[in-house]
């Protein structure tokens, strides 16, 4: 996460680092242009709305995120800069080549510049909270809303409507996920700094998401928690077991439902889909069908809950550090890392709990669009719902405000026509995870490599897979990301390799919570699964 190697020659002085990773969990790998519109359009305010809380006096209109290779990247400079010089904070730094290169450059402060910058990191931690005590709010306006859009009728009024609430409505859950992924990679960095030069230990990045990578409060271990259960559930109910053998793969939740027997299992499932209905893996990308729309992965993950051995999937005790880095770290050292232990436990509580809040905006934004594509297709504009998705949510806002008219059909669908190709493209591009300047410089080291698991059970975009796949030896599943999605398979998978680090998303923590492994290994049974952008036409 902070070891890069340098592919280029571009110089590392006076440039803007743009991460990949630090969008992960919000929006994980290829993302369509209308995906990555809405995501911009959002994050511009929700960054803008975080800095002017803590006071720094944020300038708008500032380049946040770009997209790279069809890769979403966030600016990390700006957020380092205005930190460090209003609050002294200690930018993120990265290894580069060896070379430790901070992000931006810490000024210096007499006594009374130092009084004023450490009142300003208190109110960093003020916000924090602040932010954990509103959050319950926060996600209660944004599934009213969500809630909102599965009930319109969808006239075109009501299109105009939602269209210009968007922004509004999806700024604070995701404020308080970037506020709260920031500062989790502020400490992963400060850690990581600090067992570098405890440990001198090459193995210091596995150390730190060892100590650093723990929390008990995550909606990620509550969705495997609850998969688990309606195992049992299904165990101790047989003939539901036909029931689910005969629903089709392409039936929503409703219809899911009404096949479905009274019973405890049938609570248990409906209980679920209220909660997480509005999720599923890759969740950033707007383009893929939610649960209610999608059930069949999960009700899959429940049968093979049912079938496996329940005993394998306990979770694992929290372990202390490593014996060998406590006894390599000074007590001054140990000290620090305990305290980091604690925020970061809290931090990712806050970072699940924002997801999960968001990811009702971003559902209900995916039924505004696919409602906007039907009102497209009306004329022929569009000829597909899933056209809707390659354009970026100006355009589409142009459609529906008739500048983009009927008279325009043939640009439409020119326009449709290059933005398949052009993603097509996105799809073999390389991916980098951190970019410096205007280039993509640089490219993460190796974190752990693959065994030899000739058996790995690849994943196609919506992650169904046949139950009885699952539990079979070794029983890992390659993606190209994790995703709070994938938490349905904590309990009946021993572990996840998977194409992009993730180390700093909750669903990470999750698989640490429950012993699972992860392996980087981006060359182990691709097959070409390139995520996503699979299946979008």
């Amino acid at each position: 996460m902070f070891a890069y190697s340098i592919e280029s020659n571009t110089p590392v002085q006076d440039t803007i680092f743009w991460s990949q990773q630090a969008l992960a969990a919000v929006a994980p790998g290829l993302l369509t242009p209308f995906s990555f519109s809405v995501l911009a359009e959002i994050a511009r305010r929700s960054w803008y709305n975080y800095y002017d809380r803590l006071g720094f006096e944020p300038r708008p209109g500032r380049h946040l995120l770009r997209q790279h290779n069809g890769r979403a990247y966030l600016n990390l400079s700006i957020s380092a800069q205005i930190e460090a010089e209003r609050a002294g904070v200690e930018p993120l730094a990265f290894w580069l080549n060896d070379q430790l290169t901070p992000l931006a450059v810490k000024p210096k402060s007499g006594l009374l510049a130092a009084f004023k910058t450490g009142r300003n990191q208190k109110r960093i931690s003020t916000l924090l909270n602040e932010l954990a005590t509103e959050l319950t709010q926060i996600e209660q306006r944004a599934r009213t809303w969500h809630a909102k859009t599965q009930e319109l009728r969808w006239s075109q009024a009501e299109i105009l409507q939602v269209m210009e609430e968007i922004e509004r409505v999806g700024a604070d859950s995701l404020m308080t996920f970037l506020a709260a992924r920031h500062n989790i990679m502020l400490l992963y960095n400060r850690a990581y700094q600090l067992l570098r030069a405890e440990s001198h230990n090459a193995a210091s990045w596995e150390q730190t998401k060892t100590a650093l990578g723990r929390a008990d409060t995550l909606h990620e271990l509550d969705i495997a928690r609850q998969i688990a259960e309606m195992g049992g559930a299904l165990r101790s109910a047989p003939t539901t077991e036909p029931a689910l053998a005969t629903m089709a793969q392409t039936a929503t939740w409703a219809e899911w439902r009404l096949a479905l027997p009274e019973g405890a299992l049938k609570s248990a499932l409906t209980t679920f889909f209220t909660q997480y209905g509005q999720r599923c893996a890759l969740e950033g990308e707007l383009a893929l069908p939610r649960w209610l729309e999608a059930p069949a992965s999960v009700i899959e993950a429940l049968q093979a809950a049912a079938t496996g051995d329940a005993a394998t999937f306990q979770a694992v005790d929290a372990q202390p550090l490593p014996s060998l880095l406590q006894n390599q770290l000074a007590a001054g050292a140990q000290k620090q890392l305990a305290q980091w232990q604690q925020e970061a436990a809290a931090l990712h509580a806050l970072q699940s709990r924002a997801l999960h809040a968001f990811s009702y905006i971003q559902a209900g934004t995916r039924t505004w669009a696919l409602a906007a594509a039907k009102e497209a297709m009306s004329d022929g504009r569009l000829t597909s719902p899933e056209d809707v998705f390659y354009f970026d949510l100006e355009e589409i806002k142009q459609m529906m405000t008739g500048e983009w008219n009927i008279s325009s059909t043939a640009e439409i669908h020119a326009t449709t026509a290059e933005r398949k190709a052009q993603y097509q493209a996105w799809r073999d591009a390389a991916s980098s995870p951190l970019l410096v300047g205007n280039a993509a410089a640089m490219s993460v080291h190796t974190l752990a490599s693959a065994p030899d698991m000739p058996s790995v059970i690849s994943l196609n975009p919506t992650r169904t897979i046949p139950a009885p796949a699952i539990i079979d030896p070794p029983r890992f599943i390659h993606v190209e990301q994790l995703s709070t999605g994938d938490a349905i398979f904590l309990q009946v998978a021993n572990g996840f390799i998977v194409d992009t680090e993730t180390a700093l998303d909750p669903i990470v923590v999750a698989a640490q919570h429950y012993g699972r492994q992860i392996f980087n290994a981006p060359s182990v049974h691709r097959n070409g699964v390139g995520g996503p952008d699979v299946g979008l036409n």
